[in-house]
């Protein structure tokens, strides 16, 4: 007894259809008749796209039909049986491959199916392939960019007398497409096309399967602007720092170096290509001059606010280009008017300062020559009294109020030391005051007490006056270095304002001119 362990009625047939059949003969009915081939493609997933190789990885399932004129039967010779699946390596097949495909192991990422075949020779055989085909990458809006990519599909040995290929529609099969997370498909079309070749003289039909996608560019955004967008800011707080603080150059360098490493990402991303260069480098670019720009004028500013130690007075043309106009545009009154008056008016209270000194030196003359009486009128007083009286009324001043009396020879002494060996000394005067008074005449006293008194405190008084001049000087000279360091400070805060200003419209400017020059910046929000 004899087991069936299949369909014998279907046995029968497709041995009876592959008894004299050779997949290597194109099926025919004339070998001068043109084979037509019904294409098209459906995409199933877009796996990546590779703008560093420019090369695009796509999971598509391909749809080939043609007619068999060998593989015909009539179905009521078995069963009426219509169809039949059978290997796809057992009959013909057209060579459609991907002409620009860019994987060297294109057989291994394609799976064999089986063909469905009609009983009137309909040949229908759906395959599914993981193309890797290269694509022209354009970078030029990165991140907001959007990409055409072709998929040429051809036969590669019969030309198109022999095989005519044509699309089952123009429109292609997105029904089974899987989202992209970092790509949106927004067309897929297929055309054909008629090439010739340099070779051959027959054209050779092409079918283009063209893919419009379009990044998606919230994780760029995210990643690569936000961050940049960040530093700039800090670059943008440098300029709250007090115009003389060197923290700025560091500050601004720092923000250089951490844009340089984004803009390394970016290029390690993008093809090495010099034809276009991508929006998010330029933007890397730009921020990296601005705040290169910003860097250098911290530097400067800060040699503006150090002029001031030297002493050199602000020009006549800066000051009225920065305190009469631009103090206006940043609206801060950094140059008060007591310091403008006191800078212009500096001769004429210096004037008035000489005079005041002049005063105070000959009032101190005043008071140590306080004992420097007319001769004349001295001698021609006949009563001798009133001199004695005289003698002994500053005598007594010395006796009972030395402090009064010095403070009218020479001021005030500051000098503790000085001050008691000036005592010492007028114990000494009062003695010999008191023994020449009553050996010599009232006239000979009082010109040796006078030439005494002078004798010792002209030399102290000198000292104290001139150090009261140094010290004059001194402050005078402070002060005047204060309003000179004053101004060029002033003349340093107001360019840092116009400069963070600028620094403020170069960013937003460069901002928006760049990424407003994107067709596809304002569709993705």
């Amino acid at each position: 007894m004899k087991s069936c362990l299949c369909d014998q009625t279907e046995y029968n047939l497709i041995r009876k259809l592959f008894e004299d059949y050779d997949p290597s003969i194109r099926p025919s009915v004339n070998h001068n008749y043109t084979l037509n081939v019904t294409f098209g493609v459906a995409l199933t997933q877009l796996i990546d796209v590779d703008e560093r190789n420019m090369i695009i990885t796509t999971n598509c399932w391909l749809n080939q039909n043609w007619i068999d004129n060998k593989l015909k039967w009539n179905p009521e010779d078995y069963d009426f049986i219509k169809s039949i699946h059978i290997p796809a390596e057992r009959i013909w097949k057209p060579d459609i491959l991907l002409v620009n495909n860019a994987d060297s192991w294109a057989k291994i990422s394609s799976i064999s199916t089986n063909a469905f075949v009609k009983y009137d020779g309909n040949v229908t055989w759906l395959s599914t392939v993981i193309f890797k085909s290269s694509c022209s990458i354009n970078v030029r809006y990165f991140p907001f960019d959007e990409q055409v990519c072709d998929m040429i599909f051809a036969s590669w040995t019969f030309d198109g007398f022999l095989i005519d290929i044509n699309v089952n529609s123009n429109e292609g099969d997105t029904t089974n497409y899987i989202k992209n997370g970092e790509w949106h498909l927004v067309k897929l079309t297929a055309t054909k096309n008629l090439k010739h070749y340099s070779c051959c003289e027959e054209p050779y039909p092409e079918i283009y399967v063209r893919l419009v996608i379009r990044r998606r560019p919230l994780y760029y955004v995210f990643n690569m602007v936000f961050p940049c967008l960040l530093i700039t800011l800090v670059a943008f707080l440098g300029f709250f720092l007090p115009p003389g603080s060197t923290e700025k150059v560091s500050m601004g360098i720092t923000t250089l170096l951490s844009i340089t490493v984004y803009l390394m990402l970016v290029a390690e991303s993008m093809p090495p290509t010099s034809e276009q260069l991508p929006l998010l480098g330029i933007y890397y670019a730009v921020t990296i001059g601005i705040v290169s720009l910003s860097t250098c004028m911290a530097v400067v500013t800060l040699n503006i606010n150090n002029k001031g130690i030297q002493g050199k007075r602000v020009p006549k043309i800066v000051r009225v280009i920065f305190f009469e106009y631009l103090n206006k545009i940043v609206r801060d009154n950094l140059y008060r008017k007591n310091k403008s008056c006191i800078y212009r008016d500096r001769s004429k209270s210096n004037q008035e300062d000489k005079i005041q000194l002049n005063n105070s030196r000959n009032e101190s003359f005043n008071s140590s020559n306080f004992m420097n009486f007319n001769k004349n009128q001295k001698l021609n007083k006949n009563d001798s009294r009133s001199e004695i009286a005289y003698l002994n009324e500053n005598t007594l001043c010395f006796q009972n109020q030395p402090r009064i009396c010095l403070s009218k020879l020479n001021g005030s002494i500051s000098d503790e030391k000085n001050f008691s060996k000036s005592i010492d000394q007028q114990n000494n005067y009062r003695k010999m005051s008191s023994q020449k008074a009553t050996k010599l005449s009232e006239f000979e006293f009082l010109s040796e007490l006078e030439k005494i008194l002078v004798k010792q405190f002209n030399p102290l008084i000198k000292l104290i006056i001139g150090t009261i001049n140094v010290q004059d000087e001194n402050v005078r000279e402070k002060k005047r270095l204060q309003i000179i360091q004053n101004e060029w400070s002033d003349v340093a805060v107001i360019t840092d304002q116009i400069l963070c200003y600028l620094f403020c419209f170069l960013t937003l400017a460069s901002c928006l001119l760049i990424f407003l020059n994107s067709p596809h910046f304002l569709s993705e929000w």
